[in-house]
């Protein structure tokens, strides 16, 4: 449903989204630790203006190429990426969804975007945080790499987390969607990142064929502990791949890289030094040395299998 965007302010009152309380303070959380609040403040960097030289453009701050993900509010450049980007064009539902009657179903049909649907969720975030245009990375634009659900808890919450999907079926969602993007893009200097994700996916004992049609059925699964568990042991016994001397250098970093972040997910943040040991391996591509992580793996599955 289409409407007009209205600016945060309009949720920003003392009685909403702008109080002072656990329950309404979700403005100045985002103003104080969500990066996203800082994002058009990045296109005003010296870094930005020496990139759209490069380009051949005059403003980054102006530039659709770098507003469109940095600053997408149609009205209010300098909010950067703010409530409407994610919940949806507030015009529509804005005065009736704070009435008590009304349910998220209500809510929903009014044009508010499903954010507790994790395949909404990554919908609502993959296309700016996988896929950057051919033309930016050249010019020196990082590269990026979408895992849902270790960015979501590097957030500050400003969300009830009572409607949280556990971490392994996010991280699954978002991976999935994540491939999506990136074979929707023909840029070659995302061919490895695709292989990678594909790889990862199939060690995962699911299929990259369509990866839309997974990350909607992942979302829909009724989650429990034994499927994160089936999923670290496909992952964790994966020490085999990295000893495979067909596979390049950097096809193995880039899968490394993927495996770690993965691994992480699966268990959900806790502390563990073999897992650590496999981050320290995966940090660098052009040292990245494959027998060493295999044996590194190797120590993790074993740390995880009792």
């Amino acid at each position: 449903m289409a409407g007009d965007f209205l600016g945060a302010d309009s949720c920003s009152t003392s009685g909403c989204h702008g109080g002072a309380d656990n329950r309404s303070r979700q403005r100045a959380l985002w103003d104080k630790f969500d990066p996203h609040s800082k994002a058009y403040a990045t296109l005003t960097f010296g870094r930005s203006a020496r990139m759209m030289e490069t380009l051949g453009g005059t403003d980054a701050g102006r530039d659709n190429r770098c507003t469109v993900c940095h600053a997408p509010h149609p009205v209010k450049l300098i909010e950067g990426v703010s409530c409407e980007n994610c919940h949806g064009a507030a015009e529509p539902w804005l005065r009736s969804h704070t009435r008590s009657d009304y349910s998220h179903a209500d809510r929903l049909a009014a044009g508010m975007r499903d954010l507790r649907d994790p395949y909404q969720r990554a919908n609502a975030c993959v296309a700016c945080h996988q896929v950057v245009p051919p033309e930016l990375l050249k010019i020196g634009h990082p590269e990026l790499l979408f895992e849902l659900d270790g960015q979501l808890v590097a957030m500050k919450k400003h969300w009830r987390a009572e409607y949280d999907r556990p971490n392994a079926q996010t991280w699954l969602v978002g991976q999935a969607v994540a491939l999506r993007e990136l074979n929707g893009d023909a840029n070659d200097l995302n061919q490895e990142q695709r292989a990678a994700l594909t790889w990862l996916l199939e060690q995962a004992g699911e299929s990259a064929i369509n990866p839309d049609e997974l990350a909607r059925r992942a979302a829909t699964e009724t989650w429990t502990p034994e499927r994160t568990q089936t999923l670290l042991k496909l992952l964790a016994g994966a020490s085999s791949a990295f000893e495979d001397a067909k596979v390049s250098q950097i096809q193995q970093a880039r899968r490394a890289e993927r495996l770690v972040l993965a691994l992480d997910r699966l268990l959900a943040g806790q502390k563990s030094p073999a897992l650590e040991k496999l981050f320290a391996l995966a940090q660098s591509r052009p040292d990245f040395d494959s027998a060493k992580f295999a044996g590194a793996l190797r120590a993790f599955n074993t740390s995880v299998s009792h």
